[in-house]
């Protein structure tokens, strides 16, 4: 897992897709990712948990779309992607150049492998949750 500091919070991470990794650092596809919330964390494990049961179409549709959310929350930034995308039979290269093109064009290997990286850098040490759902928690 290739990844590198950007803010105290948000890192950069480059997927393992395809020759991805065998490329200069400055020519990777890359993604700017903040840890979800702790909210968000317990949503997505319950609906692993329902898949993993059940397997039904409905649970996976949910799923997708919960996906969907936390990646546009939590990707705050795409570098150095464009995909062939076929419409109407007709293909044409895209630039991906946010969270909403990422999640409309990107295969799903690329968004489960993005959502990994977000719930492990959304735990703490011994699997404890990470960033807090409201940004005034200041417990002491």
């Amino acid at each position: 897992m290739d990844i590198h500091s950007f803010e105290e919070e948000s890192i950069w991470y480059s997927p393992d897709y395809k020759e991805n990794r065998d490329l200069p650092d400055d020519q990777q596809f890359s993604v700017c990712i903040m840890p979800m919330s702790k909210r968000q964390l317990h949503r997505l494990e319950e609906k692993h948990s329902q898949l993993s049961r059940s397997g039904k179409v409905n649970y996976v549709k949910r799923y997708n779309k919960m996906r969907s959310e936390i990646l546009e929350s939590c990707v705050t930034e795409v570098r150095h992607l464009t995909l062939v995308v076929s419409k109407g039979g007709v293909k044409s290269q895209v630039a991906i150049e946010s969270s909403e093109d990422l999640i409309k064009h990107a295969p799903d290997v690329i968004l489960d492998d993005i959502l990994n990286v977000i719930k492990d850098q959304s735990l703490l040490e011994e699997g404890m949750p990470g960033k807090s759902d409201s940004q005034s928690d200041t417990s002491t």
